[in-house]
């Protein structure tokens, strides 16, 4: 056999990596059967009959198998298709496409998606389809993998995996998908859609959204009066095509590797969806990446627009912009003999100050500005106008309860925070500090401070903010520090691409080992959990909405009717002339109800025992308190003393969907909801 490197095979596998992924495809052939064993062990018995579902994978592994099992001991006889495929050209691309496409979009909207449900037989098919598709991508018509191949192919699976998990929940239908995702549709309406609603025109609709946010989720209804699935299909791009621009941003797409730059998109997507994180962050953070090749003044410019953009987004967010950008210039700066340090540093300080004055300089004297002439902050819409000091920091941080346990695996998240954490960005780690060992870089003690100092800030943030409570179920706190970690690898990878080339087979073995791990870890879970998004019985969907609607209509002739939950339905028009009540929406309740806020409860209260409204709208409210032993079982607790508790004790659920809504009208009598529960 002719020698080959460890990197690229031109004419066969050596014999054991031959012996590794036999005996690696063998496993997952076991273990898709187990898997099979014991979805199907009860159905022959039943029907008398192998199901139709049953010979459809079986189908496939068989000849799946057979390919791979060639491909690993017989490429030879694959000889006349790598003749074809070097004919193809760039159609090849499309086919590699329409294959790293396919698994993901069939588990996500294929009936048939619950067969393929079990862990080994996904594993065995996305790794077949993995196998092709690598074959696909070598060169010419005998090289028969490369770490390009392999690289570029985890790419575009990863890829298809958040956009189906996002795509997934693009549905019709009127109810919400989730606790708050219907009233979040309703947020973001109300800033361009106030038109929409049956409310004093005189008069903003208060939301619990910032600014930032609801401008962004909420331009359709700047030019239309979209439905319900356009709102859900612009809220899947949202939450995904900001994050592979940033990745483009970061990244100068150099001559000749066009692939790499596409690829660095692709994996920023794959990275930052492990928070996830706001898109409204991820543009400001492209606003700092495009900053980065501009001349100053336009940098300076850019930097300060992302600064005001993220602080009025989310105080926290403040000085991220001018972090990142200090950052940044810090490491590019100049290494000219005999340049001064001024004009060496100069860039740097420049654009952070700028960000510095948009995220805080700049909002701050518009709020002693307008405290000075009508007694109030600055404020734009429903945006954050907190007045920033160590006072308001403090009552902020301090206002709701830390749940420290949270940093630790729990109920509510299974690995913890900390373990988390450490799973998303030790593979980036190991990879960013050897290069840096490997290419011996050297850094000023001023450029280790630029890196060292904003991202322990970032890090010692999102920690913290990651306990309160109502949070800490996934990453996306650590918002800061992961958009920092993508801006120093895209730094990293143009050093590293600089020094080896754009070809991984120059690279050394170490991050061509690296990149693969980097690629799955971030979407297999998702890979294993993709099924179409779980809908209500469509007849039980049509009787709580039908019903809703009804009992609002008529409800609203006697008075006031209030939609706790389920606001979208005002939104999109599957109830129709019910006036408005923006007070009591139920996300902001529960914020309020983590602060354990009486002060905001006692009208609340006052409304219930007054019997204000003749209807409310509400998720099923139930008495039932669950202690840190159950998922958000401390939120739970807070919702139900301060909201469920209020109200079932002065009204009473006149119809129940289970699952979906419950409508409540006045007791005659006030009546305690459970026993020794005492009515406020």
């Amino acid at each position: 056999m002719k020698k080959t490197s460890l990197l690229t095979f031109k004419s066969e596998f050596p014999l054991w990596l031959r012996l590794f992924l036999t005996a690696a495809l063998a496993a997952l052939l076991v273990g898709a059967v187990l898997d099979l064993q014991l979805r199907y062990e009860q159905l022959p018995v039943a029907t008398g009959r192998i199901p139709v579902s049953f010979l459809f994978f079986a189908l496939f592994a068989i000849l799946g198998a057979l390919f791979a099992l060639m491909y690993i001991w017989a490429s030879s006889w694959l000889a006349p298709l790598s003749r074809l495929r070097a004919r193809l050209g760039w159609v090849r691309w499309i086919v590699v496409l329409a294959l790293g496409a396919a698994p993901s979009i069939f588990l996500s909207f294929s009936e048939w998606s619950d067969v393929f449900s079990g862990v080994w037989v996904r594993c065995l098919t996305y790794a077949v389809i993995l196998l092709a598709m690598v074959w696909l991508l070598g060169q010419g018509d005998r090289e028969i993998w490369s770490w390009d191949g392999i690289v570029a192919s985890l790419t575009i699976m990863g890829v298809v995996v958040i956009l189906c998990d996002q795509l997934r929940y693009v549905l019709a239908t009127p109810l919400s998908l989730s606790w708050s995702e219907g009233n979040r549709l309703w947020d973001y309406s109300v800033l361009f859609g106030h038109r929409l609603y049956d409310y004093p025109a005189d008069k903003s609709i208060p939301a619990y959204i910032d600014i930032g946010r609801q401008s962004l989720w909420g331009l359709p209804f700047l030019f239309m009066d979209p439905d319900i699935w356009t709102m859900r299909l612009w809220n899947a791009l949202v939450w995904t095509i900001p994050y592979i621009l940033l990745g483009l941003a970061i990244l100068k797409p150099g001559k000749g590797r066009w692939g790499s730059w596409l690829i660095f998109g692709g994996w920023a997507l794959i990275f930052l969806t492990q928070g996830p994180i706001y898109s409204p962050l991820v543009l400001a953070a492209v606003l700092v990446a495009l900053a980065r090749r501009q001349p100053l003044w336009l940098a300076v410019i850019l930097v300060m627009v992302a600064g005001m953009y993220a602080r009025y987004t989310r105080y926290t967010w403040m000085f991220a912009p001018a972090m990142w950008a200090g950052m940044i210039w810090m490491l590019q700066a100049p290494r000219t003999p005999g340049l001064s340090l001024w004009k060496r540093w100069q860039p740097a300080f420049v654009v952070a100050f700028a960000g510095l004055a948009g995220g805080y300089i700049i909002p701050e004297s518009l709020n002693a500005i307008s405290r000075a002439l009508y007694g109030v902050p600055f404020q734009i819409g429903n945006a954050n106008s907190l007045e920033v000091n160590l006072d308001s920091i403090s009552q902020n941080v301090t206002r709701q309860p830390l749940l420290w346990d949270r940093l630790w695996p729990n109920e509510t998240y299974s690995m913890g925070i900390v373990f988390g954490l450490l799973l998303a960005i030790v593979p980036l780690l190991i990879l960013l500090f050897g290069l840096a060992w490997k290419a011996n870089w050297r850094f000023s003690w001023w450029q280790n401070l630029a890196i060292y100092a904003p991202m322990l800030a970032f890090l010692g943030v999102g920690l913290v903010v990651s306990v309160k409570i109502g949070g800490g179920s996934n990453l996306h706190n650590l918002d800061m520090f992961l958009i920092g970690l993508l801006f120093l690898s895209g730094f990293a990878w143009e050093y590293a691409s600089a020094r080896w080339g754009g070809s991984l087979h120059k690279f050394p073995l170490w991050i061509t080992l690296i990149l693969p791990v980097m690629l799955i870890i971030p979407v297999f879970s998702t890979m294993l959990d993709l099924e179409p998004a779980g809908l209500p019985d469509p007849v039980k969907a049509a009787d709580a909405i039908g019903g809703t609607r009804d009992a609002a209509i008529a409800a609203s002739k006697k008075g006031e009717v209030l939609f706790m939950d389920q606001r979208q339905l005002l939104t999109f028009g599957a109830v129709k002339g019910v006036p408005l009540v923006s007070d009591y929406e139920k996300k902001y309740m529960m914020d309020q109800a983590m602060s354990d806020n009486e002060e905001y409860f006692q009208p609340f209260i006052k409304d219930m025992k007054n019997h204000r409204f003749t209807l409310i709208v509400s998720e099923p409210l139930y008495v039932q308190f669950q202690g840190d032993n159950y998922l958000f079982g401390n939120e739970n607790d807070k919702w139900v003393k301060w909201v469920s508790i209020p109200v079932l004790c002065y009204y009473e659920p006149v119809e129940t969907y289970p699952g979906i809504v419950q409508l409540l009208a006045p007791r005659q009598k006030a009546e305690p909801p459970a026993p020794g529960v005492v009515c406020p």
